[in-house]
């Protein structure tokens, strides 16, 4: 018995473009070329290009991705970096100062543990924290309320005590410490603090303050000033203080320990 089945066609035979056998040659078309020399700046100046890489710094990086695709970077001139950055920086800045005017800049430092103390800028160096027997680290631990002041070399420093609580320092007609006690985030404490000195009225008792210098430091107490990272720069006019206490809820979101340093 023969096999059955079906049998495979035969293919066309080829030409010697390798084309099939009645069908037409292929014919490689050559692209024009073009007579446009390709500008990677997009008409634009190197000023320009340079402020809108630089508006992508200052706010984002949307702009500067885009500018990135046009671009061709290899042929951007050396200069042009330096104009980036020179517009970078000014742009930041101002963007930096516009904030300012519409809220305050604030700091925040915070302890390893232990208090926050508040040392003349002039004698901070002598200040050692746990280091060298730790006897200034101990002096500050004798505080136990809310706020203190010891004598130290023959000048108060003023201890703020209590939890390691995020700690930065305001000027409103006075000068105001706040600790964070709790808050969804900063900008729900900078919108209650505007004008918040009044709220404050003088209040009987407090830590006597005699504040010799006019340039003082916050830092960790536990820490040498010298290699105290946290810092916070804090100017008075020199004279004595009482320094008050006052734990302010001024809504359900925001609780803040608030010492304010009142001249007396």
């Amino acid at each position: 018995m023969g096999a059955t089945g079906n049998q495979a066609a035969s293919s066309p035979e080829s030409t010697v473009d390798e084309t099939p056998s009645g069908m037409t040659p292929r014919v490689q078309q050559r692209l024009p070329s073009s007579t446009t020399i390709f500008d990677p700046t997009f008409g634009k100046s190197t000023t320009e290009i340079a402020g809108d890489i630089a508006n992508g710094a200052a706010s984002g990086v949307g702009e500067i991705a885009t500018d990135a695709m046009k671009i061709d970077v290899v042929h951007i001139p050396t200069g042009l970096f330096r104009i980036i950055g020179r517009v970078a920086s000014d742009k930041v800045e101002r963007s930096t100062a516009s904030s300012r005017g519409n809220r305050m800049n604030m700091h925040w430092i915070t302890s390893a543990g232990g208090p926050l103390v508040l040392v003349p800028e002039k004698m901070a160096a002598q200040w050692h924290g746990v280091s060298d027997g730790g006897g200034d680290y101990a002096a500050a631990c004798t505080i136990d309320d809310y706020i203190g002041v010891i004598r130290w070399h023959g000048v108060d420093v003023l201890v703020l005590n209590d939890e390691p609580l995020a700690t930065t320092c305001i000027t409103d007609g006075l000068t105001i410490f706040l600790r964070w006690m709790y808050a969804p985030n900063e900008d729900a404490i900078t919108n209650v603090i505007q004008g918040m000195a009044r709220h404050f009225p003088k209040q009987q008792g407090g830590a006597a303050l005699d504040c010799q210098a006019s340039r003082y430091i916050l830092f960790d107490a536990g820490a040498s000033a010298q290699n105290s990272v946290e810092r916070i720069e804090v100017e008075v006019a020199p004279g004595p203080y009482m320094a008050e206490t006052h734990v302010w809820t001024p809504n359900e979101d925001v609780g803040l320990v608030v010492h304010v340093l009142r001249p007396t």
